[in-house]
């Protein structure tokens, strides 16, 4: 919380610090989703060596992507068997859109809280 309050403050509060913090995710996770937003739709041995990291490594982190609705799984046959999946981005709009709704639900709940009546709760007192 120290961290995220000096970087706004410092006005060094970008996009990256948005999406990590209201997305909960890491950097190699934000580090994918800009590889795909900028070359996809990518395989996973294809993110693996943009980021040089291991395949399982990149398909952990893919799948983290896709589980939080920040990339999509396609699939497609392959000649002599088996699935061929590449992974795309959402589009940078809609995640804006994302973070922005988380946003405005932290600010709700931060609202409330203030002007709730009494001082109470975890180490407070009451008025």
């Amino acid at each position: 919380m120290r961290e995220m309050r000096s970087h706004a403050l410092s006005g060094r509060f970008g996009f990256r610090d948005l999406a990590k913090c209201a997305l909960g995710i890491q950097e190699p996770e934000l580090r994918a989703y800009l590889m795909l937003l900028k070359g996809g739709p990518l395989t996973v041995q294809q993110v693996a060596r943009g980021m040089r990291r291991s395949r399982p490594t990149a398909q952990r982190i893919l799948s983290n992507l896709v589980a939080k609705g920040l990339a999509a799984r396609s699939d497609s046959a392959l000649r002599g068997g088996g699935r061929l999946y590449r992974y795309e981005a959402v589009p940078l709009d809609r995640v804006k859109a994302m973070i922005r709704e988380i946003i405005d639900e932290w600010y709700g709940k931060f609202i409330s809280a203030l002007e709730a009546e009494g001082i109470g709760g975890p180490g407070g007192t009451k008025a």
